[in-house]
């Protein structure tokens, strides 16, 4: 994706122009490993008051927002190789730069005011995240039978 951009207005006056540009990703699958990367280069949340003192409500400041690769090993803890500790199921690379927030109450009350117009989209959004906290309770049970093993860089 090159670039998406969401305006937030009201009737009157426009509230915030968010950006957020180049987003690719990537997935390759293999018989032995799936491979997973994704990078970020920007996000710039602008206010869009005539008045304001601080126009970038959130910006970035070096070459990019994040960089992840991860590469999942299919069955690499399998029998003999679950005692090798220095065998793991999965290497994950993530690099994170620098993100900007300038804080500022009237911008933030206007983002929220606009958020609280959709009362009935909030509530759906609270059910499902109680759904998904669910099934995620679930799923940490299940991964608790057989942990996976990562590593970090």
């Amino acid at each position: 994706m090159n670039c998406l951009r969401i305006f937030i207005r009201e009737q009157k006056r426009w509230i915030s122009e968010i950006s957020i540009e180049g987003l690719d990703s990537q997935v390759v699958m293999k018989k032995e490993t799936t491979e997973i990367s994704a990078k970020l280069k920007n996000i710039i949340i602008v206010d869009c008051d005539v008045t304001a003192l601080y126009k970038k409500a959130l910006y970035i400041t070096g070459k990019e927002v994040f960089s992840l690769k991860m590469i999942t090993y299919t069955c690499a803890t399998d029998g003999a190789s679950f005692t090798n500790m220095n065998v793991v199921d999965s290497n994950i690379y993530l690099t994170v730069g620098c993100i900007q927030i300038v804080f500022v109450n009237k911008f933030v009350s206007a983002i929220l005011a606009f958020v609280n117009n959709f009362q009935m989209a909030k509530e759906a959004i609270t059910e499902a995240t109680v759904q998904v906290a669910e099934k995620a309770a679930t799923g940490v049970k299940e991964l608790s039978k057989q942990s996976s093993r990562m590593a970090l860089d």
